[in-house]
């Protein structure tokens, strides 16, 4: 942390931790909003590391923080990580070309939910690839996403989705004629984006009841994806950093936040890790950013110097999948 960038720290947004309310927290890192903006802009590059319009991410990052220093603070008793200033890209200015990737937990969901047919709602469905395979296992799943573009390609593959945010879920579920308590909800990747998890918690109430099952999954402290040095801005990947995650999760901040919530947790573990997947992964990631993506040799040395360096961390330290999941049922 630099000097210029201590005299620019933002106070802390909260004084307890929103999991589990302690007010036990500790400064874990503060970095540059350009910083965050200057990697936004080479992901979206042309794969040789010229920045794509790096001025008008500069620009659209600070418009939605209003600072020019982001910093996180750690709960010393659950390690859950709260941004300052929390805020997240709002729904007419989020990255339109942002995908929705199949993801480990669609499948071990499904698999937990088992094979009788049940009414499921998922909250942020994009375009629908949960969706279509709770469909195709005899279930009626309902989903609810703010992006227009992926949920009319949903609709498109004849998917029940409603475009809309969480703060209204009443009003956007009538839209497609739900208005009973489900029996399970569902949610991706989408609680580190929220920096009031309460309102949406809140605005689920109508819709659970005793014995719903709630299946939850984010972005885990331990995933391999923080092997990519290129994508590293302090001490995460650019995208673990506000205006796109403003909460940083950990296993026991779930458990206990869910608890607090009126769920009895019933598992929570870490996504596996993909040896093979991860390695291609880092090293294509490498490959594009370094601009040899069609250099078939050095990229396979990419991916092969990967797979060595995963199996050392293995070896000294935890690293696993992408996700956390956790599932938890409603209680009484």
């Amino acid at each position: 942390m630099t000097r210029d960038t201590c005299q620019s720290l933002p106070p802390r947004q909260s004084d307890a931790c929103l999991a589990c309310g302690s007010e036990s927290l500790d400064l874990v890192e503060a970095v540059p909003v350009a910083r965050i903006a200057e990697l936004y802009a080479l992901e979206r590059s042309d794969g040789i590391g010229a920045p794509a319009d790096a001025a008008g991410w500069l620009a659209a990052v600070r418009r939605v923080l209003g600072a020019d220093v982001v910093r996180f603070d750690r709960c010393k008793s659950c390690g859950l990580e709260m941004a300052s200033p929390r805020l997240a890209w709002p729904e007419n200015s989020y990255p339109a070309n942002e995908d929705y990737p199949i993801r480990w937990e669609f499948e071990q969901c499904l698999k937990d939910l088992g094979s009788c047919p049940l009414s499921i709602l998922e909250l942020g469905c994009g375009d629908g690839q949960f969706l279509a395979r709770a469909k195709q296992r005899g279930h009626t799943a309902t989903g609810v996403d703010f992006n227009p573009t992926a949920v009319s390609r949903a609709t498109a593959n004849g998917l029940s989705a409603v475009c809309g945010g969480f703060d209204q879920l009443q009003q956007h579920l009538e839209r497609v004629g739900t208005s009973l308590a489900f029996d399970a909800v569902v949610c991706f990747h989408v609680i580190e984006h929220l920096a009031d998890p309460d309102r949406l918690f809140d605005g689920l109430e109508p819709f659970v009841r005793a014995g719903t099952v709630l299946a939850l999954s984010c972005p885990g402290p331990d995933r391999f994806t923080r092997l990519v040095r290129e994508q590293q801005v302090g001490n995460r990947d650019f995208w673990d950093y506000p205006p796109h995650h403003v909460l940083r999760w950990t296993v026991p901040a779930l458990g206990t936040y869910l608890r607090g919530r009126g769920w009895n947790v019933r598992t929570a573990r870490n996504e596996p890790l993909p040896v093979i997947g991860a390695a291609a992964h880092i090293g294509c990631t490498q490959a594009r950013r370094g601009g040899y993506v069609c250099a078939p040799v050095r990229r396979r040395c990419a991916i092969l110097w990967a797979y060595a360096r995963l199996a050392a961390a293995a070896l000294t330290a935890r690293v696993s999948g992408l996700s956390i999941y956790v599932t938890a049922v409603r209680r009484p």
